[in-house]
């Protein structure tokens, strides 16, 4: 009966561990797994291929959409660029390095805004 309880309440414990905190749990595991394998390179309408990865649409002359069209969930990010520096909204889910692709946009320097809180560890 004891054990019982004992183990009842290990799982009730990991249970609330694992629903707390299941952005973390889910980054663990799939730092585990590794990186998901890259969709197949297709062709996007008014995109340019920076790479074999992101995609540009340019919205205006001062606005990019920068999709992450290979990776599984097709992430945009959006670069606006100001007369002093530039904005990032996003970076993915951290695949691949932002930095070359917004280089290739701009000169100038910019600032990163994540589209969520960072999790608490």
């Amino acid at each position: 009966m004891k054990k019982t309880i004992t183990v009842t309440l290990i799982v009730l414990v990991l249970l609330v561990v694992v629903f707390t905190n299941r952005w973390w749990v889910l980054m663990q595991v799939g730092s585990l797994m590794g990186p998901p394998a890259l969709s197949e390179k297709s062709d996007e309408p008014g995109a340019v291929w920076f790479d074999d990865y992101y995609t540009v649409f340019e919205i205006d002359e001062k606005t990019f959409a920068i999709a992450e069209t290979r990776y599984w969930q097709s992430n945009f990010n959006y670069l606006i660029i100001g007369s002093n520096r530039a904005l990032l909204l996003d970076a993915g889910p951290g695949v691949r390095d932002f930095g070359p692709v917004v280089k290739s946009l701009t000169d100038q320097p910019y600032v990163f805004t994540p589209s969520r809180p960072a999790m608490d560890t």
